[in-house]
């Protein structure tokens, strides 16, 4: 309890009060002690230096010394204050013991003091001490040189003492009232200055808290009124500040949560501080990463790099590639510096996935490398039949014939390539200039299969065509989608050995509209059906060529189909036959015109 400032304050006025009345009762004793010492030595030495010592001289030359000196103090009684705590004595001047003594009724011993010493030794003894139970004066009598008497003034201080315990009981009395009013007062004066204090302590706990909101009463324009008022500017200024850098940190979060490079903050040991989201992805993380350490981590990824190489290159930014899980990542480090003299706080580290890059780089090589090829061998044939028959004078005709015919088939097909690199070109750069509009499905597919039926009977093939109920209009654009469809049933009728079926069928179930096409035809194997939709893959690259594909085929069909919002999937096997299955999303609004 008594740790609290108010009661600090409250014992210190307390103590103030106290001490002021003791000093004040000491003064007033002292003073009183003194006036009464002062009075005595007055009175004696006035009564001393007249008549009354000038008879007393005389009448100790006379045979009755003893008598007279006894009727002339009996006689100025009165005036040196002879009474019960008073008395006047006659000592010898040898011996200092009493002669005579005014007041007969006291008895008592009458000490050598020093003033009686003083005046058997011829001097006046007129030294009074507070610090003794008695005042006392002594004049010698003097004969011959020598003290023949001593008159001596002993007065007992029982006034003075009396009078002393009355100050110090009313000073006592006025102690324990001043006790009593120090004690209200102080506590109340305390109350005025403590409670502002212990609200401002209520307000920064709430503070602490988070609680902005309670204002601190101003009730006075002092120095503690004017801390209160500064206290809720204070308040206010915090709040708006924290405000302010809780929004930018929920920004700061934001952002990277939802950035798509990973960020990774290590503190100045190494620890791992922070992680987003796209960092535990791009470094495939599933358990809490509070195992990770910097040193340990990078070195385990083969990232040749260290927390002290970093340290030493403050504003300066490192970058490495590294390899996780098969993912290409390339890696920055960064350092944040408190200040030049504080040295490194912070190492921050953002990842890049650049695995779909570096595909894309390679498919774009591969690309370029497989157009090469296919350019190449028609280019090559074309220069050798066009040098044969530019060298040779008498080519037969037959030949000759021949040879145009060849030359007329590459450039067909080097046509036809160009012509579906053209396509896959403009598909790849914007698919939304495709003009669409609701057509007749059913009557789309029954075109399309009459028309290859007799490629179809060619190779001996039983197609049929079946529909699944009834089909909702189709939207989009209809050359492109029987480019598709035609382009799948022309591959089921040449990988399909003679004899074969071709089974076409179309239906709606649910939101979607599917188109399949089934054959029983020599199938792919399970390993080629992932990239049978790549860019110039061929299953069989030789008969591929001699049947004049250019691979490109099913890449057209799939980019396609995603630009109607579809999906197109393979299913296979080697000698099992194919089927392909294509899904488009019904439209409920679309009619035919």
């Amino acid at each position: 309890m008594f740790k609290s400032i108010k009661w600090k304050l409250v014992i210190m006025f307390t103590l103030m009060i106290v001490s002021v009345i003791i000093i004040v009762g000491t003064f007033f004793r002292i003073t009183i002690s003194n006036y009464y010492i002062n009075e005595f030595r007055s009175n004696v030495e006035n009564a001393f230096a007249g008549d009354f010592f000038s008879q007393i001289v005389s009448a100790s030359e006379s045979d009755d010394a003893i008598d007279r000196i006894a009727s002339i103090i009996d006689g100025y009684a009165g005036r040196i204050g002879i009474s019960s705590s008073r008395n006047v004595y006659v000592l010898d001047g040898k011996t200092g013991g009493v002669i005579y003594r005014a007041d007969k009724s006291i008895v008592d011993n009458v000490e050598k003091t020093p003033n009686i010493i003083a005046a058997m030794n011829g001097r006046t003894g007129g030294d009074v001490s507070d610090k003794t139970t008695y005042m006392d004066y002594a004049a010698p009598v003097m004969k011959g040189g020598s003290a023949k008497y001593v008159i001596y003034a002993k007065d007992t201080k029982d006034e003075l003492n009396d009078i002393t315990s009355s100050v110090l009981t009313i000073i006592l009395q006025a102690m324990l009232f001043g006790l009593v009013i120090s004690f209200i007062l102080g506590y109340f004066m305390s109350k005025t200055i403590t409670s502002p204090i212990i609200s401002l302590t209520d307000k920064a706990e709430s503070l602490s808290a988070g609680d902005f909101e309670t204002k601190i009463t101003v009730r006075s324009d002092d120095e503690i009124g004017q801390l209160s008022h500064t206290f809720n500017i204070m308040a206010d200024r915090l709040k708006n500040n924290l405000s302010t850098i809780e929004e930018e940190k929920n920004k700061f979060e934001t952002i990277l949560m939802f950035m798509t490079d990973g960020v990774m903050a290590f503190d100045s040991r190494g620890k791992l501080i922070h992680m987003n989201r796209a960092a535990e992805k791009i470094l495939s993380i599933t358990e809490p990463p509070d195992f990770i350490e910097f040193d340990d981590y990078f070195n385990k990824v083969d990232a040749d790099i260290s927390l002290s190489e970093i340290r030493f290159k403050i504003n300066e930014t490192l970058q490495r590639d590294i390899t996780v899980n098969g993912r290409n990542i390339q890696v920055f480090f960064a350092s944040i510096a408190r200040s030049e003299a504080a040295g490194v706080a912070a190492v921050i580290v953002v990842l890049r996935d650049i695995t779909e890059q570096h595909l894309m780089e390679q498919s774009r090589r591969e690309f370029v490398s497989n157009v090469s090829h296919e350019l190449r061998t028609p280019i090559t044939t074309v220069k050798t039949y066009s040098e044969t028959i530019m060298e040779s004078e008498d080519l037969p005709p037959e030949m000759m014939k021949n040879f145009l015919n060849v030359i007329s088939s590459e450039a067909d097909r080097m046509a036809r390539l160009v012509t579906d690199l053209l396509t896959l070109s403009r598909l790849d750069y914007d698919k939304s200039d495709m003009p669409k509009e609701p057509f007749d499905l059913t009557a789309l597919l029954t075109d399309i299969t009459n028309k290859l039926s007799f490629e179809a009977e060619n190779k001996n093939h039983a197609m049929s065509l079946s529909f699944a109920g009834k089909i909702k209009p189709f939207y989009g654009n209809k050359d492109r989608i029987e480019q598709v469809i035609t382009n799948i049933i022309t591959n089921a009728i040449k990988y399909t050995p003679e004899g074969g079926t071709i089974k076409v069928s179309a239906g709606c179930v649910y939101d979607k509209i599917y188109i399949k096409v089934k054959d029983n035809g020599i199938g792919i194997p399970k390993d080629d059906v992932p990239h049978i939709f790549d860019r110039f893959y061929r299953v069989d690259k030789a008969r591929s060529r001699q049947s004049g594909g250019t691979g490109l085929g099913l890449a057209i069909a799939k980019e396609l189909v995603a630009a109607h919002d579809g999906t197109i999937s393979i299913k296979s096997g080697e000698g099992k036959g194919t089927e392909v299955i294509m899904q488009f999303p019904c439209k409920e609004d679309v009619t035919l015109s």
